[in-house]
């Protein structure tokens, strides 16, 4: 089967072949509260503004200095909230000036669909449009599985991430 790399969780993307998709330019939240930060991994479509949230009752300062999402938010008062648009692919280290040892990772993808993989190997990807999809498992910066797959509407196909079996589990539309 295949397993996660580390504590990294499995990510599961399914990336339109021959065709452009609308990502999203939506806000996601991520939050820094006295326990750390919630969610501790995030995904993201490129295109996405993640809203950092400061719902301790003392400043922080978020940042990363991750290639190609370098930023730098400056102190954040208690209740207050800074934000940061993802415009490029790959993994983001964010990091508290003040705090450290407690990070989070944002990982921006370049389709908007994608799914956390549960630890029994089941996700959920939506509905995907009828067409041709490259399919990615990824965990901690590495893709551990590729595969090409057609969907067509009105059946569904079925793939459990972990298993040796490649055959996404989404319904088409």
């Amino acid at each position: 089967g295949i397993d996660a790399k580390g504590d990294a969780p499995l990510v599961l993307l399914a990336i339109p072949i021959g065709r452009v998709t609308d990502h999203s330019k939506g806000t996601t939240v991520l939050s820094r509260g006295v326990d750390g930060f919630d969610p501790p991994f995030l995904v993201v479509p490129i295109g996405e503004t993640v809203r950092f949230e400061n719902e301790d009752e003392i400043c922080h300062s978020f940042f990363s200095s991750s290639p190609n999402h370098e930023f730098e938010l400056g102190l954040l008062d208690a209740g207050t909230s800074g934000s940061y648009r993802v415009e490029q692919p790959g993994t983001v280290q964010v990091y508290c000036t003040l705090h450290s040892g407690k990070q989070a990772s944002v990982f921006a993808v370049p389709t908007p669909y994608f799914a956390v993989v549960s630890d029994d190997g089941n996700y959920n990807l939506g509905r995907l449009e009828g067409g041709d999809y490259r399919v990615m498992l990824w965990s901690d910066g590495e893709v551990l599985r590729r595969h090409e797959v057609e969907i067509t509407p009105g059946q569904p196909t079925h793939w459990n991430a972990t298993s040796e079996l490649m055959a996404p589990q989404v319904e088409p539309r």
